[in-house]
């Protein structure tokens, strides 16, 4: 499948928070290191357009939720799914302090709302076990039966994870065990990437 990241913004996405959303991004990325000091808008855009990708397949739309996305970083995925879905049930888990109080300020001046949750992926267990996620996403972490037995713990029935473009090692260890597909994808005519679909039930 072929994806233009500004057709993807231009869908998805509203204008005014894109470019709100950017201009936190760039000023953050020079206070500190949220990124890339070499990070450039036409990056960040490419970065973003990318994150909507779930969002044109079906897999992420304004009835998904409850969502933790592990690993967060500075909010790519998750950040454009809550501009393109204002309503969705959102909780991130990052570990990094900058980074997670990141996610919460520009969630305030974006006037968008998530849970946030400021732990690393060896503290996963300290998420409240009466938390029920339906869908568990990440981009580019690993993720390996440790991880995998922490979700089960917090799953909704009929529960799936979403890796975007995982590390090799996260598709070999995992994918044996639950039922998984793996779509292909290019972006503004890069080199093919993936996104591996898990269900966990």
């Amino acid at each position: 499948m072929n994806f233009k990241s500004e057709s993807l913004i231009e869908q998805f996405l509203d204008s005014s928070l894109t470019e709100r959303l950017i201009a936190e991004v760039v000023g953050a990325n020079q206070r500190f290191n949220l990124y890339s000091r070499n990070l450039k808008e036409t990056d960040l855009r490419t970065l973003i357009g990318e994150s909507l990708i779930p969002c044109a397949l079906g897999l992420i739309n304004s009835e998904s939720g409850p969502i933790l996305d592990i690993g967060s970083g500075w909010g790519i995925p998750a950040l454009p799914w809550l501009i393109a879905y204002p309503r969705l049930d959102l909780t991130f888990l990052e570990r990094s302090g900058k980074k997670s109080d990141f996610i919460a300020l520009t969630l305030s001046r974006l006037g968008l709302k998530a849970g946030s949750i400021p732990l690393d992926l060896a503290s996963f267990s300290s998420v409240e076990s009466n938390n029920r996620f339906c869908l568990f996403s990440s981009r580019q972490v690993t993720i390996g039966q440790r991880e995998i037995k922490q979700m089960l713990r917090l799953a909704a029935p009929d529960a799936s994870l979403i890796l975007i473009n995982p590390p090799e090692e996260s598709h070999q260890e995992i994918a044996a065990d639950f039922p998984s597909e793996v779509i292909e994808y290019r972006l503004d005519d890069q080199p093919c990437k993936t996104i591996l679909k898990i269900e966990l039930n």
